[in-house]
């Protein structure tokens, strides 16, 4: 996900969420450390990735999870668009990584 864009609004939900101590001078240097280390994820209810789908346009997207961020990615603008909070939603519950995912079916 190196050469991957970072949208403006991505950048901004990056900044505004993540913990403002360890951005540094560089937010969008952070951002890249951070999302290099994330791993992607799906989310378990079929419910809820439809509506995902349609929030996002019909769009295909991919989401990758680190630090308690979910980043966006839509491959046809090769794009993060978007940081969101974990929030209420578990790891191993309300979404798994794709590799964990991948074993279970």
């Amino acid at each position: 996900m190196e050469n991957v864009m970072i949208s403006k609004h991505a950048l901004e939900r990056f900044i505004e969420r993540y913990d403002s101590r360890c951005i540094g001078k560089d937010p969008e240097a952070t951002f890249r450390k951070i999302l290099a280390k994330a791993k992607e994820v799906q989310y378990t209810s079929q419910g809820h990735n439809l509506w995902r789908l349609l929030n996002n346009g019909c769009r295909d997207a991919r989401y990758f999870y680190h630090s308690g961020l979910i980043f966006v990615y839509v491959s046809e603008f090769n794009a993060i668009v978007t940081v969101e909070h974990q929030l209420h939603r578990k790891l191993g519950v309300d979404f798994v990584v794709v590799e964990e995912a991948e074993s279970i079916h």
